[in-house]
């Protein structure tokens, strides 16, 4: 199996050479070295790169080579912002349509916790936005996005049974069985959910 490539620009730089000189140790990886000018190719090497190439953010016809293959990006000089979303509303729900409609309930292992869900569309007029204004308002800034308020479960079958017109109840159901239904990657993101954290993207204005 071949090794992974990591790309790392900013190579000649204090930290860029730290970075190379550390995972030419691991060994576990091809290591492409970016630099602006050819007279530091020799000295990249010889500190442990695997490749040299040039690359520049501001010329496109350097992009192609250097990209080539790479698994992974080190970075210290790209404007970033990043959105921290909290659980997606769109995708709690999606799939109890059926007993929601039928049967008049809804289940997931959330219990009593509280959760500001937010809204994809949301999430994605934030990042039209972000992109619209640019770096100069936005770059290297961190948004929480959240919705309006933080609810239990019963306080969102009581909104789903006014909107509906009939009772929805909510049914608390356990981890494990939750996982057993849905499997281990949506189980996790429950987890996550249960436990406060949020996921992240990002955005290069």
């Amino acid at each position: 199996m071949s090794k992974p490539i990591v790309l790392i620009t900013s190579a000649s730089g204090r930290l860029g050479k730290e970075l190379i000189a550390l995972l030419a140790r691991d060994k576990n990886f091809v290591i492409r070295a970016c630099c602006f000018s050819s007279n530091k190719e020799s000295a990249l090497l010889a500190l442990g790169a695997d490749e040299v190439v040039a690359f520049d953010l501001n010329d496109a016809g350097t992009w192609k080579a250097a990209l080539e293959g790479v698994s992974t990006v080190y970075y210290s000089s790209l404007n970033v912002t990043v959105l921290r979303n909290n659980f997606f509303m769109n995708y709690l729900l999606k799939t109890d349509c059926e007993s929601i409609e039928t049967e008049g309930w809804f289940s997931n292992p959330l219990g009593s916790a509280r959760n500001s869900f937010v809204a994809t569309r949301d999430i994605a007029e934030a990042a039209a936005r972000i992109l619209a204004e640019g770096a100069d308002k936005h770059a290297d800034k961190f948004y929480d996005l959240n919705g309006p308020e933080p609810q239990t479960m019963d306080e969102i079958a009581g909104d789903l049974s006014k909107a509906m017109g009939k009772s929805i109840q909510y049914r608390a159901q356990s981890m494990e069985s939750f996982e057993n239904d849905f499997g281990s990657t949506r189980a996790e993101f429950f987890e996550y959910l249960s436990n406060g954290r949020r996921f992240e993207n990002q955005l290069v204005p």
